[in-house]
């Protein structure tokens, strides 16, 4: 056993696999969930949201990275993966040995993975207004064109990344410009693609968007701010911070705390854990609620690298080696994502994903 920090996040594979079926419900039968593994699968591990969710109904993986492939693979996962658009074009034949289904964007990378001798399936990104990655629309008609007549390579999908998910004029804009491409793509010879326009929010808050394909990432982790966690039945993944006391100590008034930060106006008796920024905690704002022995207790200062202060005086018979609660359930008390989204100022699709990359991980479920 490797000696480490008594600080860890708490991950629950059973959300994972109940927000799996909620996606099912909501998509039907006959539509294809591909599973979004960004950010080594938002802080959970690429590989083990791959192959949970997988295993509870997910048909396929999606990510941006090689390195996530490789882990999704490495976990033993059979079913296809998704690369999004990530590798420069020197990469083609790299990205190909990975055993995933390349994205092609531009003609750059059309170029490049039309120069391999061995390339199976590709998916093609188009940008309907998003602003980002993948073909315009007066690239459209070209690409189709000489997509279809490769022999190189089969196209298998189109997709987009549709931006203004609360907007519901602009969706529609983006949905016609979708269907646009679409039909164009069928013109040109590309038939029995598999269409997908329908990320998290839009899957949960647009029906008809769903097309024959979604790609959800953050609904099945459960990272939903409000009001997207009200709208669909759906759990946290990643459900703890947590961490243990290693002092308990009085402090006079007219203490100061720290680098200077403030100096306390009474007595105070104060007590440190062994978890601080580097466990994906945002250094500042300082302060912050924390739960010890089920009460809340305010955190003194701010977050060091690898410590956090808190104020225990009213805390009765607090010790070295109880449980703090960053975020969580402790007793009748829970502290939220979105709570500390909203003290800190860093969203939760940021801070969520943090915590998890940063923190040690404990697999439950």
């Amino acid at each position: 056993m490797t000696l480490d920090r008594p600080t860890w996040i708490d991950i629950d594979l059973e959300a994972i696999r109940h927000n799996v079926r909620t996606t099912r419900r909501l998509v039907g039968p006959n539509v294809k969930i591909f599973v979004v593994c960004k950010g080594d699968g938002y802080g959970i591990g690429a590989g083990v949201l791959a192959k949970t969710a997988i295993e509870a109904g997910a048909d396929a993986a999606a990510c941006s990275s090689p390195s996530d492939a490789s882990a999704i693979r490495s976990a033993g996962v059979t079913a296809p993966i998704l690369l999004y658009a990530s590798t420069s074009t020197v990469d083609a034949a790299a990205t190909v040995s990975l055993g995933v289904i390349p994205t092609i964007h531009d003609f750059s990378s059309l170029d490049a993975f039309s120069e391999l001798s061995e390339l199976n399936e590709v998916y093609i990104k188009i940008d309907c207004g998003f602003g980002r990655l993948g073909f315009t629309a007066p690239e459209w008609s070209e690409a189709f064109q000489r997509l279809a007549s490769s022999s190189r390579f089969k196209v298998a999908g189109l997709y987009c990344h549709l931006g203004s998910t609360e907007d519901r004029a602009k969706l529609e804009l983006q949905l016609e410009k979708f269907h646009s491409a679409a039909a164009q793509a069928k013109a040109a010879g590309l038939h029995d693609l598999v269409l997908m326009i329908a990320s998290s929010r839009v899957t949960i808050g647009q029906i008809g968007f769903n097309m024959n394909a979604v790609n959800p990432g953050r609904m099945i982790c459960g990272i939903l701010e409000e009001p997207w966690n009200r709208l669909a039945d759906i759990r946290p993944v990643l459900t703890s911070l947590k961490s243990k006391l290693i002092q308990v100590k009085m402090l006079a008034a007219g203490s100061t705390l720290a680098y200077g930060e403030a100096v306390i106006g009474r007595d105070m008796l104060i007590a440190i854990a062994p978890v601080g920024f580097a466990d994906g905690y945002p250094r500042l704002p300082a302060g912050g609620v924390a739960l010890i022995r089920g009460q809340r207790v305010p955190i003194l200062g701010s977050r060091a690298t690898e410590h956090t202060t808190f104020d225990v005086t009213d805390v009765d018979g607090v010790a070295v080696n109880d449980e703090v609660v960053l975020l969580g359930r402790q007793g009748e008390h829970v502290i939220t994502g979105n709570d500390i989204a909203d003290h800190t100022g860093v969203p939760l699709i940021e801070l969520l994903p943090r915590i998890g990359r940063l923190a040690r991980r404990v697999y439950h479920g």
